[in-house]
């Protein structure tokens, strides 16, 4: 995979997507960037979880990394069905 170039750029086209609650660059240390992804949540109590439905974690180098904290099966069947995974993914590698 290709090394990701701007960061910022990308978080701003990931947060537009369906099913995202917020995208945003982490640049603080050099060679270690990425992009935290909160992905919404689709059941469950207000708090649930943070409020937040899981977090993706896209590094520098193009790995993404899907946290294994989703607010229920709801949720994880939603993002399924919506294809949340495959956009941010196509979105990474620079197919969208």
């Amino acid at each position: 995979m290709e090394k990701i170039t701007n960061l910022a750029a990308l978080a701003a086209k990931i947060a537009e997507l369906p099913g995202v609650q917020s995208a945003r660059a982490w640049t603080r240390v050099p060679g270690k960037e990425r992009i935290y992804i909160d992905l919404v949540k689709y059941n469950g109590g207000r708090h649930w979880n943070g409020g937040r439905g899981n977090t993706i974690i896209v590094h520098i180098d193009g790995r993404i990394e899907v946290g294994d904290s989703w607010a229920g099966a709801a949720t994880y069947r939603r993002h399924k069905e919506m294809g949340t995974l495959d956009a941010i993914e196509a979105i990474v590698r620079g197919e969208d």
